[in-house]
């Protein structure tokens, strides 16, 4: 894969295996990967730890697009 990979995951998710996931994700090749858990959450992230999420996004993947150039431009925020 040639492009950041950041999954959210609840880790109390009915849809999505814990441990599928995290075995998939172990072979995956990225330049940038990080798996982020939820640890108090199931399938709806953001409305069960919004502010996780938010701090999330804007701790490690923002600085991703930042370095990529895919940020708007402060003018415009």
């Amino acid at each position: 894969m040639k492009a950041p990979l950041f999954p959210f995951l609840g880790r109390h998710d009915r849809n999505v295996s814990a441990t599928v996931a995290a075995e998939w994700f172990a072979g995956v090749k990225a330049p940038a990967r990080r798996l982020v858990w939820f640890e108090q959450s199931a399938h709806e992230l953001m409305a069960e730890e919004p502010g996780r999420v938010l701090l999330s996004l804007v701790r490690d993947v923002r600085p991703i697009a930042e370095r990529a150039g895919d940020v708007a431009p402060a003018s415009s925020r």
